[in-house]
């Protein structure tokens, strides 16, 4: 049975949390040897939970972070945005031993570009994030899972299978609990190209439809977004909008999902919801900010 309209919801968001430095480009990524214009600058939170607990809260979700540890030069820029949209920080966990997770963007021309540090903290033996709390987990009412903790990922896949608790996910293998566990999971263009390269769109969608129990989704772009429910592909458009920057398009769609799934929609309403929240995040700069209100997803989900 869904949840009232109305009813409170509370989310549990394990994953991704770090500090981005944007730079906006004056007409896009230039050639090699040559100059571009940066034409504005923000320091913002990054990441895939960090950008979708703040959604999630912006829109009146009692939203618990979890994840990534907050680091020297990342935890006070880090606790006072989370602080202005509401996101309970308790979980986190301060290491004053490293600098923090943080990347920095390069966006123009409708296109994104990362540089970071990524690869070194994963491949030291020390985990710089928290392992999931069971709690928290069974208190929500969804849980947003990222998936690039290996093993400690799963085991929030597993927590949530374990109580009954739904979870939405991200870019996973098809035949792996974050995927065939998943309430819904969106799965990525990039991700696809880089992990099924040869595989037609919707010969790897049929594959996942098979194994996954809930809602898949391939989002492409601008390209049409298909979803799979109960065996049935569908598609529909994304929704049309002037493109500013697209870094939070992804954690941006799996948000509006997460919200739709909390709320019991159906699978069109849940891809609307997503494709909405990604749509209006893409028109701004930077990143999710200003963020969107739930009553402007409602509105261009809805069709007004």
């Amino acid at each position: 049975m869904s949840p009232p309209e109305t009813s409170p919801l509370k989310a549990y968001v394990y994953g991704m949390s770090l500090l981005s430095t944007i730079h906006k480009l004056k007409t896009g990524y230039p050639a090699e040897d040559t100059y571009e214009e940066i034409v504005q600058t923000e320091t913002v939170p990054g990441g895939e939970a960090a950008n979708g607990a703040i959604l999630l809260a912006k829109w009146g979700v009692e939203t618990k972070l979890d994840g990534t540890h907050l680091g020297s030069r990342t935890r006070q820029a880090l606790l006072a945005a989370f602080g202005n949209f509401g996101v309970d920080c308790s979980l986190l966990t301060y290491d004053p031993s490293f600098e923090g997770w943080k990347d920095i963007v390069l966006c123009g021309g409708g296109t994104r570009t990362v540089f970071g540090w990524f690869q070194a903290l994963f491949a030291v033996e020390d985990k710089y994030w928290n392992e999931l709390n069971t709690e928290a987990v069974a208190e929500a009412d969804v849980v947003a899972l990222d998936p690039f903790f290996g093993d400690s990922s799963r085991a929030v896949a597993e927590a949530c299978l374990d109580v009954g608790t739904p979870f939405v996910s991200v870019d996973a293998p098809f035949d792996d609990v974050l995927a065939r566990g998943a309430a819904a999971i969106v799965v990525s263009g990039e991700y696809r190209d880089q992990q099924y390269e040869g595989v037609g769109k919707r010969e790897l969608l049929e594959l996942y439809a098979k194994e996954c129990s809930g809602l898949v989704v391939f989002t492409s772009g601008e390209g049409e977004i298909l979803y799979a429910e109960d065996g049935e592909v569908k598609s529909i458009d994304p929704y049309d909008v002037e493109v500013v920057d697209t870094l939070a398009a992804g954690d941006s769609f799996r948000a509006g999902v997460a919200y739709a799934v909390a709320r019991g929609y159906d699978g069109e309403r849940t891809v609307r919801y997503g494709a909405a929240t990604a749509a209006l995040v893409c028109a701004r700069f930077p990143s999710i900010h200003p963020v969107p209100s739930l009553d402007e997803v409602k509105a261009l989900a809805n069709g007004r």
